[in-house]
């Protein structure tokens, strides 16, 4: 029997692997969620939040403590899923100050659910719903009427 001990420098998700003689025991690896030890709050903001014609969509996802200060926590700690008309995997950045931006992009308009995870859990009550509808094709229109002769 081994006793291991580790100490975190962040909040976040974390993959351990645990090894004898260079081979892994079995279950490895591990995750481990390491939480904060008081509460925190994420703030949702930008325009990938509120839908409109598909196509690229970013928003952010600000993580403040109980004071309101950013507080950092792993890269994997956060997670977006995103469902609808079409399956995306949105690319979620960093730069570990405890602001992450999410970018995605729609290619087929319709209805898109999104659901954020911090630790492992949903911080929404209920995901939140958006709606894209297919941009207008400038080249597809046409003009006319008096006055536009």
């Amino acid at each position: 029997t081994y006793d291991i001990e580790w100490e975190p420098k962040l909040s976040g998700k974390y993959t351990i692997e645990v090894t004898v003689h260079g081979k892994p025991v079995p279950g490895s690896p591990f995750t481990s969620f390491v939480s904060p030890s008081s509460p925190l709050k994420c703030i949702l903001e930008g325009s990938g939040l509120s839908g409109g014609s598909t196509g690229p969509a970013k928003f952010t996802i600000k993580i403040e403590d109980e004071n309101k200060k950013l507080y950092p926590v792993t890269q994997g700690a956060v997670e977006v899923f995103l469902d609808g008309p079409e399956k995306i995997a949105p690319k979620i950045t960093s730069g570990g100050d405890g602001v992450f931006v999410v970018d995605y992009s729609t290619t087929k308009p319709g209805t898109y659910s999104i659901d954020i995870w911090l630790f492992g859990k949903s911080v929404l009550e209920k995901p939140i719903v958006v709606n894209f509808k297919k941009d207008s094709d400038p080249t597809k229109c046409t003009a006319r009427g008096p006055g536009l002769e």
